[in-house]
Formats: C-alpha cells, structure tokens, sequence
C-alpha cells in the first residue's frame, strides 16, 4: 500500500510541477496552487489512514508542502525575502506572518522527524494538530476562493464529523 501511496503522491506532484495544458504565463500560479493541492490531500489522508500509513501521508504532505514553498519563492517571489514579506503583507495585512510561515514549516518537518524516530504509532502532538488545523483552515478556506475553498470546507465537515464520531465510541 505504500508503494501505491508513494506512486500516486508522485504522479500528482509531477502533474502538478509539469503544468500541462497551462498557458505560459499562468505556470507560475498552477504550479505554486496545485503543489499545495498535493499536500493539502496527502495532509488530510493522513487523519483517516492507519497509524502507518499516516505517517507515510504525513510524510509526503509535508515533503509537497515543501515543494510549494519552493516553487512559490521560485515564481512569485523570484527568491526574495523581501517579495514574499511584501505579498504576506499585500495578502493578510501583516508581513511579518511570513514568519509564521517559515515556523510552520520548520515545526512540521521536525514533527515529521519526530514521528519516524519514534515509531508509526506516535502521532503528532494535539497542540500541532490544532495550530495545523488553524493554520489550514485559513490558507485553504479563508485566503482562497473557487472549488479549492470547497474542497476544503468539505475536507474540514470531514474531519469535524469523524472527530464527532470517535468522542462517541
């Protein structure tokens, strides 16, 4: 199962990095947008999976994750520091919530580390889960708009029903 997990993780990011169909000037965008599709899935797969396979989707949301900041300093920022403080600003009013972004990215992989190191059954921390489930929810709800906004607002009654669920049994 995770060798069909890991092949299906990499056809979608390929499609994602490779942009078929896209005209030129919107590469960027659909590359910086659908990388993050990639982890947003693998990221919810990942809280309905078992134990081992969570981690393996954890794993590959977060590695996605990190392509999407890499593409997105790569087209939208041109590498810049000072770009990706300036949109942060343009975007959400508060530049230095780059910041945050940079904290968000490090605290996941360290998580990611931290579950390998101690076994598949050693899930992230609570506070992680709720900073995650925060932060998420605004990137993929509250700053977006179109079938992504959707997507995510049903990914999240999802988990809002299974989390319902599991208190009961």
């Amino acid at each position: 199962m995770k060798v069909v997990l890991s092949v299906a993780w990499g056809a979608l990011l390929a499609l994602a990095l490779l942009a078929p169909g896209v005209e030129p000037d919107a590469v960027g965008d659909f590359r910086v947008r659908k990388t993050v599709w990639v982890s947003l899935a693998f990221w919810f797969a990942a809280f309905f999976v078992g134990d081992r396979l969570a981690r393996w989707c954890w794993t590959l949301a977060w590695v996605a994750f990190a392509v999407h900041v890499g593409v997105a300093f790569h087209h939208v920022h041109q590498w810049s520091h000072a770009a990706a403080f300036r949109h942060v600003e343009e975007r959400s009013g508060f530049g230095p919530g780059i910041f945050v972004s940079y904290a968000f990215t490090l605290i996941w992989l360290w998580d990611v580390a931290r579950w390998w190191a101690r076994g598949a059954a050693a899930r992230p921390p609570l506070w992680w889960v709720a900073v995650m489930l925060f932060i998420t929810f605004n990137g993929a709800v509250v700053y977006e708009s179109g079938p992504i906004r959707w997507v995510a607002l049903a990914m999240f009654a999802a988990l809002a029903l299974r989390g319902c669920r599991q208190d009961r049994t």
